[in-house]
């Protein structure tokens, strides 16, 4: 694969081109008639495009609905590169394409991009091959990238009204304390005032004095909240602080209960097996503890144990899940009783966020009232003193 810049009919145009060297990408530019300016391999560096969780759901989508219209996976990738042409993500189709050409399987080729297809994408692939229900496979991932999409938004949709309204408090406060009171700050010197008003006089004042400190304080909060909502790292960092806050502590349990649920089910209806399945979920859940649970679970499973009968002695995992998958064990069908556990749970969870969120609307609305009243109040006390004024 190689990356050209050209001039064609006085205009410049740049673009990729598929070739088994720089001899024949220049044999097939020069029949297009274009003055080549620039040529060189792509490398696997600049081939690194990382699909957007948007994008790989797209993408799956596609993938699903052309190979249901009878079109081989090479035909699909050379349907989807034409259409991408220009698109960010054009190396990356032209790279699965090369590699599909080459007589490579799709998982391999998909290996080749970690970044953008995660181990159970790959895993899912690697075993509908296998079985010759890729189509199949990839109906399953792109229902599973569904649900993580609609389960991230539901918590972003959350997050996003509470966080303006205390946006919003942090704003009037800073007008308040470094524009208002100083302004008004000259009728009350030499006067006796009251406590009230000298509590917030002296509040503005270190506050005009810390400005910079508080500008730093404020820039690492949002970036350190920005990289706990949005990165997975973060988030791992953050569980342990979480589960010393009950409402929040058990939120984040239901969150990562449901996708190991749905991305279990998922994968065991994929065929893969068991152990290997309940691994690769497990790395869904961003939370350390619950993660440990998974995993000596599965090491005692391979030493003959019970998967529910496991879980049932870890105090985080509550005794609905044990006893719904207990009775899947005994009839045979845990790929739908997981399922019927993911949805149980992503109800439970959007039903704790509303809840939430009902809380938390009024009570910063009373913290922005309080402080607005209390501020105009101290403010006012002292200029109702009209005896005061007049002798001053």
């Amino acid at each position: 694969m190689f990356r050209y810049k050209a001039i064609y009919n006085g205009k410049k145009i740049s673009g990729h081109i598929n070739a088994d060297d720089s001899h024949e990408a220049q044999q097939k530019l020069f029949k297009k008639e274009l003055l080549i300016t620039s040529l060189f391999p792509l490398t696997m560096k600049k081939r690194g495009i990382i699909l957007l969780k948007k994008e790989l759901f797209i993408f799956t989508s596609e993938l699903v609905k052309l190979l249901q219209a009878g079109l081989s996976l090479f035909e699909v990738l050379i349907t989807l590169e034409e259409k991408y042409r220009g698109h960010r993500a054009h190396p990356l189709l032209l790279d699965l394409q090369e590699k599909i050409k080459e007589g490579r399987h799709f998982s391999e080729a998909l290996r080749g991009h970690p970044n953008s297809f995660d181990n159970l994408y790959i895993s899912m692939i690697e075993n509908a091959e296998k079985t010759g229900a890729l189509t199949k496979a990839l109906q399953e991932l792109q229902n599973l990238l569904e649900k993580r999409q609609v389960l991230k938004k539901k918590c972003l949709a959350a997050i996003i009204y509470p966080s303006l309204l205390a946006s919003f408090s942090f704003v009037v406060l800073a007008i308040l304390l470094f524009y208002v009171i100083p302004t008004l700050s000259e009728l009350f010197e030499g006067r006796a005032i009251h406590p009230f008003t000298a509590f917030i006089l002296s509040v503005s004042r270190w506050a005009n004095q810390m400005k910079g400190a508080l500008a730093a304080s404020v820039a690492l909060f949002i970036i350190g909240g920005g990289y706990v909502i949005f990165s997975g790292k973060g988030k791992k960092t953050f569980s342990p602080i979480s589960s010393h806050f009950p409402v929040v502590k058990d939120l984040f349990i239901k969150i990562a209960l449901a996708k190991f649920c749905r991305e279990g089910a998922s994968l065991l209806s994929g065929s893969v097996p068991f152990l290997q399945a309940i691994r690769l979920s497990k790395a869904s859940m961003i939370h350390p503890e619950l993660e440990k649970i998974i995993e000596m679970a599965a090491n005692k499973v391979e030493e003959g144990g019970k998967f529910s009968e496991i879980l049932r002695e870890a105090p985080l995992i509550p005794p609905l899940v044990t006893r719904l998958i207990s009775i899947a064990e005994e009839g045979g069908n845990l790929p739908v009783m997981l399922l019927h556990i993911a949805s149980l749970y992503e109800d439970e969870v959007e039903k704790d966020l509303t809840r939430l969120t009902q809380v938390l609307q009024p009570a910063l609305l009373l913290f922005i009232g309080f402080i607005v009243g209390f501020v105009l109040l101290s403010i006012l006390i002292p200029l109702t003193d009209v005896n005061s004024f007049l002798n001053t």
